[in-house]
C-alpha cells in the first residue's frame, strides 16, 4: 500500500505542478494582451513640409574644385629666336583672344641682321651689273 501511495502521491504532484505551469501561462499571456492594448496602434507619423513661393529670374552656380590637369599629349616649345622681353601685354590666368598681342620683343638683333642680308643682296647686285658674266652659284650656297 506504501507504493500504491507513492505512485498517487506522483501523480497528484506532477497533475499540480502541471495546473500551475498551465495557470501561469495563461496569465501571461492575459498580461501580454493587455499591454499590448494598452500601447495603441503603429501609425505612420505625418511627415511636415515646408513650401515656399518661386521667382523667375536667373540662377548661377559656381562650384570650386581642387585638382591636378594632366596634358594627354606633351610638347616642347621653344622660340625660333632668343631676345629680351620689352613688355608683357597679359598676366597669368587672363583670358585671350586668337591674335591678341601677347609681349613685345627686342626686335633690334632682326632688323641688323635683316640690314645685312639686304647689304649683301645689293653687292652681289651691284656685282652682276659691273660683270655681265658674274655667276651667283657661290653666293647661293652661302645665303642658304
Amino acid at each position: 500500500m506504501k507504493t500504491q501511495f507513492k505512485h498517487i502521491l506522483r501523480i497528484l504532484l506532477a497533475v499540480i505542478v502541471l495546473a500551475a505551469v498551465i495557470f501561469a501561462a495563461i496569465r501571461l499571456v492575459h498580461r501580454k494582451k493587455a499591454s499590448l492594448a494598452a500601447a495603441g496602434q503603429y501609425k505612420i507619423s505625418p511627415l511636415a513640409v515646408h513650401t515656399s513661393t518661386s521667382h523667375t529670374g536667373t540662377w548661377e552656380q559656381i562650384m570650386d574644385y581642387l585638382a591636378i590637369v594632366e596634358p594627354i599629349q606633351t610638347a616642347t616649345v621653344s622660340a625660333r629666336l632668343v631676345t629680351t622681353t620689352e613688355a608683357v601685354f597679359v598676366e597669368e590666368d587672363d583670358t585671350v583672344k586668337a591674335g591678341q598681342l601677347l609681349a613685345k620683343l627686342d626686335d633690334r638683333e632682326i632688323k641688323e641682321a635683316i640690314a645685312s642680308m639686304q647689304a649683301q643682296i645689293d653687292q652681289v647686285r651691284a656685282e652682276q651689273d659691273a660683270n655681265p658674266n658674274f655667276s651667283l652659284r657661290g653666293v647661293k650656297q652661302g645665303l642658304w
